[in-house]
């Protein structure tokens, strides 16, 4: 191969590779703009609660709690989703039957033929994840000590 063919070959790959990473970061910042509408949502919590209590409106307190609250599950979902999909862009996803790793793409795996189901494959990364409860990052499924600020895990 003559110089020409590699710095051909090392140009495309680096152009790949930053492709790659500008998806990447795309997608870290509606992670970004999510935990911040999280972090909002938490803070909506407490005010409208202190807000409704000093009032004595114990019966919307129950009420604007739960809706508050739903609104934080739906966020903590986007997170996780988002988290996945940099997990699938970065790492691919394995086969289960042969074990070799191949793009996330991929509908059939190039070294044995095993047809993949993607629906299959995202629910299965998602039920792997669990959130701290101190500070909501995701953690692998097994985590014992959270890897962002070293709560331990039950």
């Amino acid at each position: 191969m003559s110089f020409f063919d590699k710095l051909k070959k090392g140009a495309s790959e680096a152009g790949e590779k930053a492709k790659i990473m500008i998806e990447i970061n795309k997608v870290k910042v509606q992670i970004f703009q999510t935990e911040k509408e999280l972090k909002d949502e938490f803070k909506t919590i407490g005010e409208t609660t202190f807000e409704l209590y000093k009032k004595g409106n114990f019966d919307k307190l129950l009420e604007s709690i739960e809706e508050n609250c739903n609104n934080c599950l739906k966020k903590l979902e986007e997170i996780k989703e988002l988290e996945l999909e940099i997990k699938e862009i970065n790492d691919g996803k394995k086969c289960p039957d042969c074990n070799k790793d191949v793009s996330y793409d991929t509908k059939f795996c190039y070294y044995c033929g095993y047809k993949f189901k993607v629906k299959d494959y995202k629910e299965e990364l998602m039920n792997d994840t669990l959130i701290c409860r101190n500070c909501n990052a995701n953690l692998d499924k097994g985590s014992k000590f959270c890897a962002n600020c070293g709560e331990e895990i039950n």
